[in-house]
């Protein structure tokens, strides 16, 4: 291999292993790996195809400077077992490779083909593809040391961007129901919160806690109690638009943000997921056993900063609770109670005793 060949291998490996630290994606990884493949090989066409959770993706390039080109392939569980498991190198004219890949998937006018797979730990990751239209044996074994050579340091980048991804999805992210954590769900709130400062909008903030959890952990054990905030995190997510955020906030009390959403708004929203879950079967009980309550609060009416906010949903929260569970509550539904709570109040005799700004996992 001569030495401009060498330093543009390098060069390669180079800015693939510092594109995996980036937040630029796996295109930009995919489009240096295929710009260098083209590059050495002197082909027409550079294909990358990935195999992930039994899809099938195609990165493509043409000619110098061509734009990266990505489509999905409908494949058979044939082709994805035999990518997976049993994919191994290939070179020779294109008519020669007798495996069960659509017809689409390579030009007509292919003539020769190197085909190379891509395993990290012996996990087959995918298969890196370079093309010569209309001319047979365009390829020798020079070229095949070259793809090798590519192909195994894009396939340790690519199990590396996995491993970075799946680390910052869990940093990211509740491990039970896999929505966000608590750090990551305040943080959401904040930067929320400075948005509608600065264009003077409001949006809502929702919590929401199980009712009775206690009592169905007691009855049918924590594991199954686990399964059922599983499944209402998947109903408040399902509930919700996309522009929402919804995060776990404490044991069994789950926090959801709506931007650009006043109280009624958030109330209609509320009160769609608390039917929702009513009408749910979670396992061992009948729909509607099962229920959740709701306090909403709304910036900047009900709290002009995180804490304040917080503190008013979970003052609203405790009503829905006092009000018999499986019920959403709003600041007004608590002010116009207010009256009444002051006058049970001062009819007992029990010391009068501050409460904690903000409570969690109340049952």
């Amino acid at each position: 291999m001569d030495s401009r060949k060498l330093d543009l291998l390098f060069e390669t490996f180079f800015d693939i292993t510092s594109l995996v630290r980036t937040e630029r994606g796996e295109a930009a990884l995919y489009s240096r790996v295929l710009d260098c493949c083209r590059d050495l090989l002197h082909t027409d066409l550079v294909m990358l195809l990935r195999v992930r959770n039994r899809r099938l993706e195609r990165y493509t390039k043409r000619g110098s400077g061509a734009a990266l080109y990505r489509d999905e392939i409908t494949a058979t569980p044939a082709l994805l077992d035999w990518l997976e498991r049993e994919a191994t190198a290939f070179m020779g004219p294109a008519g020669e490779w007798r495996l069960p890949f659509p017809d689409r998937l390579f030009e007509r006018r292919a003539g020769s083909l190197l085909c190379v797979p891509l395993v990290a730990k012996e996990r087959q990751l995918g298969l890196l593809v370079s093309m010569r239209e209309y001319v047979r044996d365009a390829f020798g074994p020079a070229d095949l040391k070259i793809l090798n050579v590519l192909a195994n340091q894009t396939a340790i980048a690519l199990e590396n961007a996995d491993l970075y991804e799946r680390l910052r999805r869990e940093a990211l992210t509740d491990g039970l129901t896999g929505i966000l954590n608590y750090r990551s769900f305040m943080r959401a709130l904040r930067s929320e919160l400075r948005r509608a400062e600065r264009y003077s909008q409001t949006f809502a903030f929702v919590m929401a806690d199980v009712d009775h959890l206690k009592k169905y952990n007691e009855s049918f054990g924590h594991l199954a109690g686990s399964q059922v905030l599983v499944q209402v995190a998947r109903l408040l997510v399902r509930g919700c638009r996309s522009t929402d955020v919804v995060g776990k906030y404490g044991g069994d009390e789950f926090a959801i943000i709506l931007p650009q959403t006043d109280a009624e708004g958030a109330c209609t929203v509320s009160e769609r997921i608390r039917r929702a879950i009513g009408q749910h079967g979670f396992q061992h009980v009948q729909p509607g056993d099962v229920t959740c309550s709701f306090g909403v609060a709304v910036f900047p009416g009900d709290g002009s900063d995180v804490y304040a906010l917080i503190r008013q949903a979970d003052d609203v929260l405790f009503h829905a609770k006092r009000s018999g569970r499986n019920i959403v509550r709003t600041s007004a539904d608590l002010a116009a109670a207010a009256p009444r709570l002051e006058l049970e109040g001062s009819e007992t005799d029990a010391p009068d005793v501050a409460a904690p700004p903000v409570r969690l996992a109340r049952r």
